[in-house]
């Protein structure tokens, strides 16, 4: 098994404790983790991709505040804001970055499956993020 291959496994394992800890507490453990057992150049390309995958989340989540959620909540009548609907937008974000991101997850050599669960928690960072600034 090849030193990427190996790089591959073991971030796979961080990336998916990420979706529990929280990517902003656990990056800094992942790039260490990249730093240690890889080459620079892999590195820098797991970072790239990850710093990517990070980018188009927050350009997703602004888009759709922009579009969907001020209008779900501006329009109460028509669209009553529910569990439902924002469980179907996480949704539909996570596509979105899946799909604008896929030169990235290549990079990771996952499915988009395997990496739904970093994306995610991309998007939930983005919201958060978001929230703070309004």
């Amino acid at each position: 098994m090849s030193i990427e291959s190996q790089f591959v496994e073991a971030l796979s394992g961080l990336l998916y404790a990420s979706a529990t800890a929280g990517i902003a507490v656990i990056t800094p453990k992942i790039k260490d983790f990249v730093k240690a057992h890889t080459k620079e150049k892999t590195a820098t390309v797991a970072f790239n991709a990850l710093d990517g995958l990070a980018k188009i989340a927050q350009s997703v989540v602004t888009d759709f505040n922009q579009r969907i959620v001020a209008d779900a909540k501006a329009n109460k009548a028509m669209h009553a804001w529910t569990p439902e609907l924002a469980k179907q937008i996480k949704k539909d974000a996570v596509a979105a970055v899946l799909s604008q991101g896929s030169c990235f997850i290549k990079l990771f050599d996952k499915t988009s499956e395997e990496i739904k669960p970093l994306i995610s928690v991309l998007i939930e960072q983005a919201v958060s993020k978001s929230k703070i600034l309004t």
